[in-house]
């Protein structure tokens, strides 16, 4: 308990006093063990803040956060850190994966641009989606590989589905391959009739989720790893 109540008594100081405010209320704390060492997270208005039981800062987030978990995103048996990002976009995260091999955790650049992201098997690729307007019914899936704690932006599906229906089949699903991880630097792959493939709007999940999972290996560059 007295370590407990000194821990919280360092942070509050050395979190808030770089963002010179007053107010150090704390929205959430969460601990864990991770290779025999042990973090604990701190959440508040501010940002969010690591430290370990000596009360030395590991990671530092400034920004607006709803919530944050400890959670093995890659699927590597190591716990990673989530921050939800307090936006318009749900499901709209930064990233911090830790590495076993230098015992920290390292921040994942640009991942708040891959909302909702799905693990496709054991690969290391992934697939996002966002809303793109007319009340969901335009949207975005971007698929992307992770390498050396790196983003490589592999693939981008539009769905363009606003204003059809039955008697107007006038959407889209384009599906581009990216040639880097600018977002303009594509290849328009296939474009395909969006009522033929997303007959309901619920059926949309299914058709990025089967879509992506048949066809991830198609978007790897020459060279590249295969999983």
């Amino acid at each position: 308990m007295l370590l407990k109540s000194f821990v919280i008594l360092i942070l509050s100081f050395s979190f808030i006093k770089p963002f010179c405010q007053t107010n150090s209320s704390i929205y959430s704390q969460k601990s864990i063990t991770v290779q025999e060492k042990k973090y604990i997270g701190f959440l508040n208005h501010y940002g969010f803040i690591l430290i370990n039981l000596k009360a030395d800062t590991i990671i530092r987030q400034e920004g607006g956060y709803h919530d944050w978990q400890f959670e093995d995103f890659n699927k590597d048996g190591y716990k990673d850190i989530l921050l939800e990002i307090a936006s318009n976009t749900p499901s709209s995260y930064d990233l911090f994966l830790y590495d076993p091999l230098q015992n920290k955790f390292r921040q994942i650049k640009n991942f708040e641009n891959f909302p909702a992201s799905q693990k496709i098997g054991n690969s290391r690729f992934y697939y996002s989606y966002r809303r793109n307007g007319c009340a969901d019914n335009d949207w975005v899936s971007d698929l992307f590989s992770l390498e050396n704690y790196k983003i490589i932006h592999r693939g981008k599906i539009l769905g363009n589905g606003c204003g059809v229906d039955s008697l107007n089949d006038k959407g889209s699903i384009e599906v581009f391959k990216m040639t880097s991880n600018e977002n303009q630097n594509r290849i328009l792959v296939e474009k395909l009739p969006y009522l033929k493939n997303i007959p309901k709007f619920e059926k949309k999940w299914d058709f990025i989720r089967r879509y992506w999972q048949k066809n991830y290996l198609k978007f790897t560059e020459p060279g590249s790893p295969k999983n």
